[in-house]
């Protein structure tokens, strides 16, 4: 590759800080190009009734067309939109759409939040209960056990 090509290759390629402006400038970007005058299709009296509708309505569209705008810039503005709307509508919809399948992986995981809050609610109770018996065993012990020693001091002064 000579260098005439390589520049050439990096005229065409757009730099990495420019991307988003080059996508926009692309969308936006209107071209309109002269209209050729409607007609009819040459074989308009063979069709069939739905063919012959199609074509009619098509017709009807291109004169209506033709008439708001001949040199194009009517068919270039409805086009420029339509990218505007897509480059809106398509981060938008892939943005729901992902939304809509992590709604229920985040609801499972707030019940798994919620099964666990449970869990470790029952956990606390039964520590808790746990720890009392231990304590309420150890005072017993101990006021059996003092109870038995003032028997024995009693026992032997007696």
């Amino acid at each position: 590759m000579n260098p005439d090509e390589n520049d050439v290759a990096l005229a065409v390629r757009p730099q990495a800080g420019k991307t988003l402006h080059f996508m926009v400038r692309s969308v936006v970007t209107c071209d309109p190009q002269p209209l050729p005058p409607p007609a009819m299709p040459d074989d308009f009296d063979e069709l069939g009734t739905m063919r012959k509708t199609i074509a009619s309505l098509g017709y009807f569209a291109g004169v209506v067309e033709y008439r708001i705008g001949p040199n194009g810039w009517f068919r270039a503005w409805l086009f420029t939109w339509l990218r505007v709307l897509l480059l809106i509508a398509v981060p938008i919809l892939v943005l729901a759409g992902a939304v809509w399948l992590l709604v229920p992986v985040f609801m499972g995981l707030v019940s798994l939040s919620q099964s666990l809050s449970n869990i470790a609610q029952h956990l606390e109770r039964a520590c808790h209960s746990l720890f009392m018996a231990v304590v309420w065993l150890i005072a017993t012990i101990l006021l059996v056990g003092a109870i038995a020693a003032l028997w024995l001091l009693a026992k032997g002064k007696g």
